[in-house]
């Protein structure tokens, strides 16, 4: 990872990445993985999950069902953390 962040458009060129909107799109992904949105979205996930977990934890102590406000763990639209995809 550390050596894709490095890249730079001659270094595409060189990979045989001949088509400059693929390399404009790669570089892009590099600009923002660089500028930390990457790891944005992975804390936000993270920090889902660990509210996710906490209210789960807290519904079960406490006896109530609120079924309804959890999301399926097999929900798609909910992000997947590091513990569901393992």
């Amino acid at each position: 990872m550390e050596a894709f962040l490095t890249l730079t458009d001659e270094d595409l060129k060189e990979l045989g990445i001949s088509h400059v909107d693929s390399r404009r799109q790669i570089l892009s992904a590099i600009c923002d993985l660089r500028s930390g949105k990457g790891r944005e979205r992975q804390q936000y996930a993270d920090t889902m999950s660990s509210f996710n977990s906490t209210l789960k934890a807290r519904v079960l102590a406490e006896g109530a069902d609120m079924s309804q406000w959890l999301p399926d763990e097999t929900d798609p639209h909910v992000p997947m953390t590091k513990s569901r995809m393992s």
